[in-house]
């Protein structure tokens, strides 16, 4: 009689894993730091109670659309990956307060980012945004906001609305200058340019 294969390694479990079936639904953290994965599958969908999620130094080129369905999500830490999009079911996370997406390769960011009203750290460094859609003056809690290496060369005159913004990081950025209305706003910010 032949044996079982082995079982696969926890990165490519999750791959084939039933998140119902499995008892994933119920976790409230899933950490899944340098595990070389590429995708998430259409199940983590399932994943309704997730609090934090880790999957940091992978290789993630994009998103399920149904991760929007974390709707209890409060830490996202997802650098280091791929990524060139979000999909627009972020602006789900009504309770999310900290979303970290440095070193990626996104180009832009959904407009649902204005939903995302209990964020407090924005980190989106070394990526190639091009440009912020104006909601993002609807975080108004946000308290640090990290664009350094990025493609930027304006800034949306709606930051002016973060009265909230204690660290403004957007050097190594082809910006000419910070609209006069921003440096009004934000004069107890420090701003990093």
């Amino acid at each position: 009689m032949a044996a079982d294969p082995a079982p696969a390694a926890f990165p490519y479990q999750i791959a084939t894993a039933s998140p119902t079936v499995d008892g994933w639904q119920r976790l409230q953290e899933i950490q899944l730091n340098d595990s070389l994965l590429e995708t998430l599958p259409v199940a983590v969908g399932a994943w309704t109670r997730l609090q934090n999620f880790y999957a940091q130094n992978n290789r993630l080129h994009t998103l399920p659309a149904e991760i929007g369905h974390w709707s209890e999500l409060r830490l996202l830490r997802l650098h280091k990956n791929r990524l060139t999009s979000l999909p627009a079911t972020i602006g789900n996370w009504i309770q999310i307060t900290d979303l970290i997406l440095s070193s990626n390769r996104l180009h832009e960011l959904p407009e649902q980012i204005g939903h995302l009203s209990q964020l407090h750290e924005l980190i989106l460094s070394n990526n190639r945004l091009q440009a912020l859609p104006e909601q993002i003056g609807t975080l108004a809690h946000l308290h640090t906001l990290n664009l350094m290496n990025n493609l930027l060369e304006t800034l949306p005159v709606e930051l002016a609305q973060l009265g909230t913004l204690h660290h403004l990081m957007i050097y190594n950025n082809p910006l000419q200058e910070i609209p006069a209305e921003i440096k009004a706003a934000l004069k107890d910010c420090d701003i990093y340019m």
